[in-house]
């Protein structure tokens, strides 16, 4: 998991990873906006409201660091895109204008 931090963080050089046995998340938090630019659930944890602790955790730091908006992406060309696509929607997202083959959704917070 050091290895992809490390990608992410050499990517993203203004952004945040966590991660633990649950599964792991980069975000960029940027004035009013926190961008989740990578969340994934383990295998074993989906369906177990893990991926809702770990949003809601997400908020309440964006919300403390005055973040207005949490949003993400969804490229519908990605492995399971219709899963994470329900994901988003169920934790309370909305869809968004965006680019092609990307769903753009946003939470105000």
């Amino acid at each position: 998991m050091k290895m992809y931090e490390d990608y992410f963080l050499e990517r993203q050089p203004n952004g945040e990873f966590f991660h633990d046995e649950d599964g792991f998340y980069g975000v960029v938090m940027n004035g009013v906006e926190c961008f989740i630019a990578e969340f994934h659930v383990a295998k074993e944890k989906r369906r177990s409201k893990i991926g809702t602790h770990m949003f809601n955790a997400i908020c309440d730091v964006a919300r403390s660091r005055g973040c207005k908006r949490v949003t993400a992406n969804v490229s519908v060309n990605a492995k399971n895109s219709t899963e994470s696509l329900s994901a988003c929607i169920a934790v309370g997202m909305k869809v968004i204008p965006g680019s092609a083959n990307v769903i753009c959704l946003e939470k105000e917070i």
